[in-house]
């Protein structure tokens, strides 16, 4: 019996246990599809006096409310966005007024640049009327004198604009949304506590009124 119990022994000892694989976990995936809605605001006011804006020159804009994709925040609000400007012409004689068109470009969230595409044009206001009167009495007072008004685009001016590509997310990096019902829960004051307040009855001894505070009705 002992013979059969080292023996067995040994073949324990001497046994190569294969090793075991290592579990990977693969991280949770989710596609901001195209086409999303990204709405942005202009950081800065734009103008076609500005002798150092032409064309291509690009700008920054910040995303106004949070993009949010099946429960998480895919593009924070306040995420800085790039555009350029795509057309510029300044105001000129009989009238011409100033034209300035923009476009977005992409939106950086951490090390992922997200493409989209947005446009606004801006135009300032003719002088129409002043333009025939300009037109009657070039030979005199010269071509030109009377002139439109500037293109301007304010800053905060929002700018609609969406995804034009698939986008791969990480869902581990992301915030998850929350929602307004419980944004509205935890903001909502609590009601103020009732105090209950002594019953007062009045007694009427003979032509004395006498105010009771432990009697109750």
């Amino acid at each position: 019996m002992a013979t059969t119990l080292a023996f067995v022994s040994t073949i324990a000892v001497g046994q190569q246990v294969a090793p075991v694989p290592a579990l990977t976990v693969q991280p949770a995936t989710e596609t901001l599809p195209p086409n999303t809605p990204v709405l942005l605001t202009i950081d800065d006011s734009m103008s076609t006096r500005d002798k150092r804006l032409k064309k291509d020159t690009s700008f920054t804009l910040r995303v106004a409310d949070d993009v949010v994709h099946n429960g998480y925040i895919v593009i924070p609000r306040g995420s800085r966005a790039t555009g350029h400007i795509v057309k510029l012409s300044r105001k000129g004689g009989f009238g011409k007024s100033g034209k300035i068109e923009i476009a977005a470009d992409y939106v950086d969230v951490g090390a992922t640049r997200i493409p989209i595409e947005g446009h606004l044009r801006e135009q300032g206001a003719g002088n129409s009327g002043a333009t025939v009167a300009t037109a009657m009495f070039a030979t005199i007072i010269g071509a030109g004198l009377i002139t439109g008004h500037s293109g301007e685009i304010a800053p905060g001016r929002q700018v609609a604009a969406w995804t034009t590509a698939a986008v791969p997310l990480d869902l581990a990096a992301l915030e998850p949304s929350r929602p307004a019902a419980a944004i509205a829960q935890r903001t909502k004051p609590a009601p103020a506590a009732v105090v209950a307040q002594p019953v007062v009855a009045v007694s009427e001894f003979g032509n004395a009124h006498v105010t009771c505070v432990t009697c109750r009705r």
